[in-house]
């Protein structure tokens, strides 16, 4: 491709033609040719040709070669140039980012740093929250490559993306602006605790700021998007914070309500719905409370339906369909932690057949965490079989036996538990029925 000014103009007039034509390769070219001038042109220059780069569409290989050759340069205009510069370099940055190999050759050149100060600046210098948007937008795209963030300097203090200040600053962003921007915040915490080396930082943050009350609101957000980035954000800290969340949860149920709805949700088996029943199956089992509020909901009526129905090879969810098994199973079980509280929950263990239920699960090899929650639910059933054990009444003697009793044998019932003397709780939730004899 020649260097001179002829061409150069008759590229950029073909290049209006690629756009139009949708000419993937003749557009790949135009931008393999515009990192160099960007680079070494004037500010004008660099202007146009990062606004140009902003409005093409690239492929991963031309993503990672922009990157490499004009990444520190669109940085740079980020850091010092004038409002409408700024501009075209967020718009050029935030595709570039959307590939992970480019998006850590952005973080090696430094877009942390200006993006985090961009996000936090207030007054006459700030961005326009459209701006902001976009570098939420590319924040939560080079987080989403992995990198290990504990370890990149933000500032001479050393601090990084995951230390407690700048966590607690992103927390009292994400309350106090649009769903947009919460979004894409909610997203970079999604992926910031998806690490396990980041993990710890930000469950700290979260609970030293008190931001879990506030989090949990998003789960009743009426953009899906914010709703399930909420939810993907809260189940992966819920190992760490279960109690933290059970005691918001008991602040507000409509919560736990909402979380109730997109598990119920019958459009097949979304990763929302497996994030959602991940979450409510971390809270605190022997929380009874907890139990009695899914109960009246309906939600165990609800889940218990779904297990069955999977089981049966009705409802087919893809990848997301073993989590979210071993997520409603779990929920499930609650009911065998708190059989000893309430007789009404007894009476949904018979209800709904849990002990043959259980049994069945556990024949379900390749699914580990199903089996051994399965195997813990039958155990803490069995500690309960007197209470979940129906006796038989006495059958009527008949007018002969009492005549004459040595004449006539008693009736015994088949099938009957010869150690609870009735129809224990294994044969009563299969539903086999007992014939006298």
């Amino acid at each position: 491709m020649s260097s001179t000014s002829a061409p150069a103009a008759k590229q950029e007039t073909d290049s209006g033609d690629c756009l139009n034509s949708g000419g993937g390769d003749r557009l790949n070219l135009m931008a393999a040719a515009a990192p160099p001038r960007t680079q070494q042109g004037s500010p004008d220059t660099q202007l146009s040709m990062a606004a140009y780069l902003g409005e093409l569409v690239l492929s991963n290989d031309i993503k990672v070669f922009v990157a490499e050759t004009a990444g520190s340069t669109l940085v740079n205009i980020m850091k010092k140039g004038n409002k409408e510069a700024r501009e075209a370099a967020l718009k050029a940055l935030n595709q570039i980012s959307s590939y992970e190999s480019s998006a850590k050759i952005l973080i090696e050149v430094g877009i942390l740093p200006p993006l985090i100060t961009d996000l936090f600046t207030v007054g006459s210098n700030q961005l326009p929250m459209r701006l902001k948007e976009v570098s939420a937008t590319i924040l939560a795209n080079v987080v989403a490559s992995g990198a290990r963030f504990e370890s990149i300097p933000l500032d001479h203090n050393r601090q990084t993306l995951v230390s407690e200040d700048i966590v607690h600053n992103l927390l009292h962003l994400i309350s106090n602006t649009g769903p947009a921007i919460e979004c894409k915040l909610l997203q970079v915490f999604v992926g910031l605790t998806d690490s396990p080396t980041t993990v710890q930082n930000i469950v700290e943050a979260i609970k030293s700021s008190g931001a879990i009350v506030s989090l949990i609101q998003f789960v009743e957000a009426p953009q899906r998007e914010v709703r399930m980035a909420a939810i993907k954000l809260l189940k992966n800290i819920s190992p760490f914070m279960g109690q933290e969340l059970a005691d918001a949860f008991r602040g507000n149920f409509s919560q736990l309500s909402s979380l109730v709805r997109v598990i119920a949700d019958n459009n097949g088996i979304s990763e929302e719905q497996a994030a959602a029943a991940g979450l409510v199956a971390d809270l605190p089992m022997q929380d009874s409370v907890l139990t009695r509020r899914l109960l009246q909901d309906g939600a165990f009526a609800t889940i218990i339906s779904k297990v069955v129905r999977i089981r049966q090879g009705e409802i087919r969810g893809g990848r997301f369909v073993n989590p979210f098994l071993e997520g409603l199973v779990r929920i499930v079980s609650r009911i065998t932690f708190v059989l000893d509280d309430d007789p009404d929950i007894i009476a949904v263990a018979r209800e709904y057949n849990l002990t043959a239920l259980f049994t069945d699960l556990l024949q379900m090899n390749g699914l580990d965490v199903v089996q051994i929650v399965s195997a813990t639910a039958l155990e803490k059933l069995s500690h309960q079989s007197k209470v979940l054990t129906r006796i038989l009444p006495a059958p009527s003697p008949g007018f002969c036996f009492s005549i004459f009793p040595c004449l006539s044998q008693k009736s015994v019932a088949t099938g009957v538990c010869r150690v609870h003397h009735g129809i224990c709780s294994a044969w009563f939730f299969s539903g086999e029925k007992l014939e006298m004899s």
